[in-house]
């Protein structure tokens, strides 16, 4: 048999060993709770502009859908063809110049906290 002392001693150990492992347990549910969150963002951030992409394209296909429909209805002379070809192209340009500076920005933005 235990002397009373011992039993507290083996009671007091018993407690300690599972505050430890309740502990131990709460920290890694904590870690994996993080670690999700962090590949959730990183995944997410890898899909949006594939996404954005996607439904720009989409969107695209419907207009194009949605005026040959309507040309059909009604006649359209050729100096509006020209200048509807016209802006598209100029739309088309203004697309790709704002998509250089956004990525020349970025560039720059990074070049300025890469200093700091």
């Amino acid at each position: 048999m235990f002397s009373a002392i011992e039993e507290i001693a083996r009671v007091k150990h018993e407690i300690q060993k599972r505050l430890s492992k309740e502990r131990s347990r709460r920290l890694e549910a904590e870690k994996r709770l993080k670690c999700f969150k962090i590949s959730g963002k990183k995944r997410n951030k890898k899909y949006e502009g594939s996404y954005a992409v996607r439904n720009e394209e989409h969107l695209e296909k419907k207009l194009e859908i949605v005026a040959r429909s309507i040309s059909g209805l009604f006649p359209v002379s050729t100096d509006l063809k020209r200048e509807n070809e016209a802006l598209r192209r100029k739309i088309v340009s203004l697309g790709r110049e704002l998509k250089e500076n956004v990525k020349v920005q970025s560039e720059v933005d990074k070049g300025d906290t890469a200093g700091v």
